[in-house]
């Protein structure tokens, strides 16, 4: 049937990406967390604690290349965060003393 391998563009875009990584919410706040889902302009992420998050911060991912993002959060329930990025590119890792 014709509609049986049809993808949405969201489908093909959002995929199950079962990855660690890191909140820097300031210099010394920084949270682990899960992400669930990620397409090139947002992601899923399960927080380890359930807290209100920030407006914006900055996802690292954990691996063997060091990927950050800068994140605006979009809706959170309980330790779910829906996030967007604003900038397409992931930034160059460099932590530092405060959000770029």
């Amino acid at each position: 049937m014709p509609g049986e391998n049809h993808k949405t563009s969201r489908s093909i875009e959002l995929r199950r990406f079962k990855a660690r990584g890191h909140l820097v919410l300031g210099e010394h706040d920084i949270l682990k967390c899960a992400i669930s889902e990620i397409s090139d302009r947002s992601a899923a992420l399960v927080v380890e604690a359930e807290r209100e998050l920030p407006p914006e911060f900055v996802l690292e991912f954990e691996g063997n290349v060091a990927v950050r993002r800068i994140c605006k959060l979009v809706s959170q329930s309980g330790n779910v965060a829906k996030v967007s990025f604003p900038f397409r590119d992931p930034q160059p890792h460099k932590r530092s003393g405060g959000l770029v």
